[in-house]
């Protein structure tokens, strides 16, 4: 009798205890899940990427399509796109408000997946594929890097300015899918899908460029091509899809492809020259395998982590099963880069 008392006393401190734990949040409880706002498509916007948290709690971020301005496209018409806030509010839905619509000449297609980023000033800089002022129509074949100035007053009209407009030309730097960081100097740093016209297998190539602030307010942006994929023979690959992020004064990305369109890409290294103005060079970190237990084609930025390692992704490729329909390789991975112990190590 004692025995079987004991027992159950313990089994009642156990519950208690459990019962405890979980009230203090020891226990993973279940997820609370909110939807915070539902586009409505046309002016109100369609199809919303990333967004990013400001210090008050709104949130900002851009749709693919929407506005009131219709942009001409290669083979259909579409809404421009637009730039949106949402203000925390006590029930959902959160309140909406659209910061800007672009209308081709100012941009066109904010950039897939790529988030604003916020600058010290308090406006927002992002990038689009089309449009700018060599592709008014929003084709696509050019796009456009942004500012978005908040109004002096609350309540006021956001202002946008056109920082840069890429060409509408096949054989210069194009496209940018990535958005943009700001570099401890204050300039803009990003990508660009394409810079030269195949034909065999169209558009690719790609770019890394600066935009460097002006020197007096009012000035323009200059742009720098720190280096073009495919003037440079290929040597990373082709096509960065995704940004660049910074390192000890170095930028590191992913391309989507090797050499003329093909395998699966690598993950790059780009140095300034210690000489004023000189040219950057490249190194090839890494080249994905394919369809093992390695990777194959990045399109999200790397994340940085303590030490200067590498993280990313790659959408296909891994020890998975194929996952698509007529996918020969695997479900994709999740990568670490360890930088070498020593300096110029592999």
């Amino acid at each position: 009798m004692h025995a079987i008392r004991r027992i159950l006393t313990a089994e009642a401190a156990v519950l208690v205890a459990l019962a405890l734990v979980a009230a203090q949040g020891g226990f993973a409880q279940a997820s609370s899940y909110a939807t915070l706002y539902s586009f409505k498509g046309g002016s109100d916007g369609a199809s919303p990427e990333g967004v990013i948290l400001s210090k008050s709690g709104a949130l900002y971020g851009t749709t693919l399509y929407g506005g009131p301005t219709t942009c001409a496209g290669t083979t259909a018409y579409y809404l421009c796109g637009t730039v949106f806030e949402l203000a925390p509010a006590k029930e959902v839905p959160w309140t909406k408000t659209v910061l800007y619509s672009f209308n081709g000449a100012s941009g066109a297609l904010p950039s897939y997946g790529a988030r604003l980023v916020l600058g010290e000033n308090g406006a927002l800089y992002g990038t689009t594929m089309a449009g700018g002022s060599g592709d008014a129509d929003g084709t696509p074949v050019g796009g456009a890097v942004f500012e978005l100035a908040p109004p002096a007053n609350a309540g006021g009209t956001w202002t946008e300015s056109v920082l840069y407009s890429f060409p509408h030309n096949y054989e210069e730097p194009n496209t940018p899918y990535s958005g943009v960081f700001i570099g401890s100097e204050g300039a803009l740093y990003g990508t660009t899908w394409a810079s030269h016209y195949n034909t065999a297998g169209g558009s690719w190539g790609g770019s890394a460029f600066r935009l460097t602030p002006p020197s007096a307010p009012g000035g323009s942006w200059t742009e720098s091509t720190l280096w073009d994929f495919w003037a440079n023979g290929d040597s990373l690959g082709v096509d960065p899809n995704a940004g660049v992020v910074s390192v000890g004064g170095s930028l590191y990305g992913t391309t989507y492809f090797d050499i003329d369109g093909q395998g699966c890409g690598q993950v790059y290294q780009l140095s300034p020259s210690t000489a004023s103005g000189g040219t950057w060079t490249e190194t090839a970190i890494y080249g994905f395998g394919g369809p093992s237990s390695d990777g194959c084609n990045s399109l999200a930025p790397l994340t940085v982590g303590p030490g200067g390692v590498l993280y990313g992704t790659t959408i296909y490729g891994g020890s998975g099963t194929a996952c698509l329909l007529l996918q020969t390789t695997g479900c994709g991975t999740v990568f670490r880069l360890t930088p070498p112990a020593t300096e110029g190590g592999a």
